[in-house]
């Protein structure tokens, strides 16, 4: 996994929509923010696992991304363009769902194949 990552994003609110400044981090599977970098207010968290990162003409933003997830879209705004895209490529290492082994379907046997045929009809009355 990359180096951890942490700093100041701007967040919009949910029910309020005002944009706040919170000091973001990875813990787990989440980001976590605080109002400070003190970590002692925790404010919330947005779940990572399987969300959608991308980059968001919102509201005239510069520097704006948002994560989607299944109940929610965050929008967030980065300091700089580099910081937008260091944040977004870190986020999606973490958002990325773990590929499924998916087996191959076994070569064609020689085997016949059962069909209808193979079956007696029975009658319901």
């Amino acid at each position: 996994m990359a180096e951890r990552k942490a700093g100041f994003l701007t967040k919009e609110g949910g029910a309020y929509k005002s944009w706040k400044k919170r000091y973001m981090c990875v813990e787990g599977n989440s980001l976590v923010y605080y109002v400070k970098e003190n970590k002692k207010d925790r404010m919330g968290e947005i779940p990572l696992s399987g969300a959608i990162i991308r980059t968001a003409d919102y509201k005239n933003k510069k520097y704006c991304f948002q994560i989607e997830t299944p109940h929610r879209i965050f929008h967030i705004i980065a300091q700089s363009q580099t910081d937008m895209n260091e944040w977004m490529e870190y986020l999606k290492s973490i958002a990325q769902p773990k590929k499924e082994v998916v087996p191959k379907p076994a070569a064609e046997s020689s085997e016949p194949k059962v069909g209808l045929d193979d079956f007696d009809l029975l009658k319901v009355v």
